[in-house]
Formats: structure tokens, sequence, C-alpha cells
């Protein structure tokens, strides 16, 4: 059912870019973001904690050669200057995935960390998660690292209701913000879930009566896959991440919320919502790349601290986290992810005549 969800959709996609469509607002509004962006350099001790924290958009090869790098003595005496205090803070926490490298373990025998590895021993100390991490990364997993103290009186469970109580906030926040109502399929009901398994679909129905010169879809589909959240009490990457974390959320999948958009309007025969029809509207991603699809990951990764996303879609290779936009590189080059990052674009992304084109004769 999937494999045949997955034709249906790339045969849409190629209908859609026959003809005039990419006289559409959606295409030109991409394209010319492509065109006007402009990039911030970013530091290399934040491309490689960034790349730590994206290595599910790497290919398999990459994810072992990067971490490979992140064990190199070299890597480690390039960095140990700018993890000032981290070997210090982490020693505790590091002995037991010492054993993991062998550069480690003899800086165990001798008794001298401190000298052999200095500050930068917290790159060695990733070897213990990075096993398990090479084998089982799935391209398709969104992790959430969630840092929240006040959670001793409660189950690992209500933690999971809580912050996705709060993902679903964030969501109906931007809705609020961007003049969009929400319309709950199923599984979202007083921004909460009817089941444990973190799935829900709902949509965003554009109620906007003021003209904006960017690309608006009449309508958003959001899907959400909110996967139970595993507690972590001795986190050997939280310096590779640059956030320390109590709890993450459990592959596959992850902590997935998903944005796509209906080319024009929902063409099937579908009233929302509608939780008898079992055959829904499927969102065609070609959302990725629009104004109002980066505004929405770079509000859902400032709301949700430690939430991030990412996607490589045709041109459009980007991550977001804590409210701002990464540019990825296509490969991974130079050790590297990150290609820079994104300065807001600037509006109007689209002029009136690009907004609404005039009718093209059959």
């Amino acid at each position: 059912m999937k494999q045949f969800s997955l034709l249906l959709s790339f045969l849409l996609l190629v209908s859609l870019l026959g003809g005039c469509s990419t006289t559409h607002p959606l295409f030109i509004e991409k394209d010319n973001l492509i065109k006007t962006m402009q990039l911030k350099k970013v530091s290399k001790l934040e491309q490689m904690q960034l790349t730590y924290r994206f290595a599910n958009s790497l290919m398999k090869d990459e994810r072992e050669s990067f971490f490979n790098y992140l064990q190199l003595k070299d890597t480690q005496k390039e960095f140990n200057t700018l993890f000032s205090g981290a070997g210090a803070a982490s020693l505790d926490v590091a002995k037991t995935s010492l054993k993991y490298s062998s550069a480690w373990e003899d800086a165990l025998k001798s008794g001298n960390i401190g000298n052999q590895i200095g500050t930068s021993m917290i790159i060695g100390m990733s070897a213990a998660v990075l096993s398990n991490y090479l084998t089982k990364l799935d391209k398709e997993t969104f992790t959430y690292y969630i840092n929240d103290k006040n959670t001793e009186h409660l189950s690992l469970k209500e933690i999971t209701i809580k912050y996705r109580k709060k993902t679903y906030q964030a969501i109906y926040d931007f809705a609020q913000q961007y003049d969009y109502e929400v319309i709950c399929d199923f599984a979202c009901k007083d921004t909460n879930h009817a089941d444990d398994t973190g799935q829900s679909q709902l949509y965003l129905h554009d109620i906007s009566t003021s003209p904006k010169l960017y690309y608006r879809p009449e309508y958003i589909g959001i899907y959400t896959e909110l996967n139970p959240l595993i507690q972590k009490n001795n986190m050997t990457d939280n310096k590779l991440l640059n956030q320390s974390y109590q709890y993450k959320s459990k592959p596959y999948r992850g902590w997935l919320v998903r944005a796509g958009c209906f080319f024009n309007k929902a063409r099937m025969a579908y009233t929302f919502p509608n939780t008898t029809n079992k055959i829904r509207p499927t969102p065609l991603y070609l959302f990725e790349g629009t104004y109002l699809h980066k505004k929405f990951y770079d509000l859902m990764t400032k709301n949700l601290k430690g939430f991030s996303y990412f996607y490589k879609i045709h041109k459009t290779h980007l991550a977001f986290y804590n409210g701002k936009t990464y540019q990825l590189n296509e490969e991974l080059t130079d050790n590297s992810i990150i290609k820079g990052e994104w300065k807001p674009p600037m509006l109007p992304t689209l002029t009136p005549a690009q907004l609404n084109p005039a009718p093209t004769s059959p």
C-alpha cells in the first residue's frame, strides 16, 4: 500500500511538472528564494556539532567517515581548545564508554587522562554511542533531545504526553500567527493524542482575508509520528550536540512532524474533516523550500528546544534547529554537512503578477 501511495505521488508530481506548471507561484517562489539566498558563515565547531545532530541526513558511508574523523587524534587536538572544560566536567560519565576506543583505554591505564586527552576527551566519548548509531540509523529518524529537570514526579509515558501536547501547541501557534485554522482529521483533538502511537493527521486551512506576497497553500497537511521518549541517564554526546538532555525520542521515525501541501485545492472528493472517509487526500511534498514552509520549521524548532528537522528534496537541502535554517551540502564536504546558515529571506518573495498569473490558453 505504501509503495502504491509513493507511486501515485510520483505520477502526480510528473503530471504537475509538465506543461506550464512551473509558472505556478509555488515553483516561482522556491526558485526566487534559491537565487536570492544569502548564507552566513558557521564556525568549525558549530559545523561539527550540527553535522553530528543531522547525521541522519548522511549516507551510511558518509556517517562512518564522519565518526571516524571524530575519533582521529588530529581531530581531538584541533578541537581541544574549543571544548573548554569539557573533559573535567564529563570524566565520571565517560569512563564506561572509553573502553570502546583503544586510545581512551590506554589513557585510562596510564592514569594520565588529562594530559593525554585534555578537554578534547569528549570527542572519544562518542564511541559508545556511535557503535549503535552507525548500524541502526535511518534517514527518516528525527531525534528530539529534551532537557527537562522538572519531571521527577512523572512517568516516561506522562513525559511523552507532555511533549506531544507541547508539539501540537507549537503547530497551533504557527497556525494562529499565519492566519490558518486547524482542522483535526484524527488523533489530535484538544492538542492531544487519542492513542499511544503518536500518529495523527491534521490540516491547516487558510483563513487570511488580506493579500500576502508569498505563496500560501489553501490547505497544509501535517502528519505526526511522535514516538515514546526514552530516558538517558549517562549522556556521552552532550558536548557533541551542544546540549544536555535527559530524554530523547525513540527511533524509528523519532519525532516526525511533516508538513506538505496540496498543489491547488484538495481536489479529491473529501470534506474536512471526514474520519469516515478512508481515502484521504495525500499532501504532495512540493511545499519544501517555500517561505511559509521554512517559517513553519523555524517556529517549531524555536518553540521545541532540542527538536530539529531536515530534508533533501530536489535542489532544496535544508536543516532546521533552534529557530535557524541551515543550507546543507549535497554530500559530506570537509567532514561537514553544513554549508552555512541561511539568512532570513526578505518579503515579498513574489510579485503580484507571479502570485496571480494570468490564465493560459488551452
